[in-house]
């Protein structure tokens, strides 16, 4: 009987907090629902920002920014998302790794 071994799974990749995925050429990318959550959480501040500063994005009914996000602190080091309990769903979606932010990362070396 042929035996062979389970593939190794790698660690996935730790974010390194390095905030370039949300400095690429879109950022705050809103959905209808992440509009219906601000709504409901009275996150007027998030809603005037979408509302004066985002632009629709391919009819969709998407919004974004081009450039970086207005939500995008740094701390020390490190970045941080100040709106983080209640960001965009492509946002919490997001996979350290994934090829988004291997998009963000090409050709830049972090720690």
């Amino acid at each position: 009987m042929n035996h062979t071994a389970p593939p190794v799974e790698e660690d996935p990749i730790q974010c390194q907090r390095c905030g370039l995925c949300c400095q690429v050429h879109l950022a705050l990318l809103t959905r209808p629902d992440d509009l219906e959550r601000w709504r409901n959480q009275q996150r007027d501040d998030i809603l005037r920002t979408v509302e004066t500063e985002t632009q629709v994005t391919n009819g969709m009914g998407d919004s974004a920014l081009t450039g970086p996000c207005p939500y995008l602190e740094r701390q020390g080091a490190v970045w941080h998302c100040s709106i983080y309990d209640t960001r965009p769903l492509v946002c919490a979606k997001f996979q350290p790794g994934d090829s988004l932010c291997s998009q963000a990362r090409r050709g830049i070396d972090t720690p």
